[in-house]
C-alpha cells in the first residue's frame, strides 16, 4: 500500500512544481520542496476529509457532499480561509438523533425509541411496548 502512494507522489511533485513555476516572480525550485508541497496537500486534505465525514456521520449520512464540506470548513478554524470559497454551498440538513432501523422477525422496522403511529404516551390508555 505505501508503494502505490509513493508512487503517484513524484507525479504530484512534477505537476506542484510547474505550478509553482507558472508564477514568474519564482525563480529555481530545489527538488525537495515540490515533494514536501505534496505531503502537505496530502495531511491538509486528509484533515478536511476527516472533519467532513465527522460532519456526515453526526447527521447518518454515509455520503459526503459540499454542505458537510462546508460544516467542516466552517467549524474549524484552520480553514478559516477558505469560509468564501464556500458560502455558496448550501447548509447542511439540520442534525437529527439518528438511530439505525431495528427489524426483528415480524417486527415493524420502527426506529428504537420511536413509536407506533397513533399510539402516544399522553394517551392514557398507552402502554409501551417492551
Amino acid at each position: 500500500m505505501k508503494a502505490a502512494g509513493k508512487a503517484k507522489r513524484p507525479v504530484l511533485a512534477a505537476r506542484i512544481k510547474r505550478i509553482m513555476q507558472s508564477d514568474e516572480d519564482v525563480g529555481k525550485i530545489s527538488q525537495a520542496t515540490p515533494v514536501v508541497m505534496s505531503k502537505a496537500l496530502e495531511l491538509f486534505l486528509q484533515d478536511l476529509a476527516d472533519d467532513a465525514v465527522g460532519a456526515a456521520h453526526k447527521r447518518g449520512s454515509r455520503t459526503i457532499n459540499a454542505s458537510f464540506l462546508k460544516e467542516a470548513i466552517m467549524s474549524n478554524p484552520n480553514f478559516d480561509f477558505m469560509k468564501d470559497v464556500v458560502a455558496a454551498a448550501p447548509d447542511p440538513p439540520p442534525a437529527t438523533n439518528f438511530e439505525p432501523r431495528v427489524q426483528e422477525a415480524g417486527g415493524s422496522g420502527v426506529h428504537e425509541g420511536e413509536q407506533e403511529a397513533g399510539a402516544s404516551a399522553a394517551d392514557p390508555d398507552f402502554v409501551p411496548s417492551g
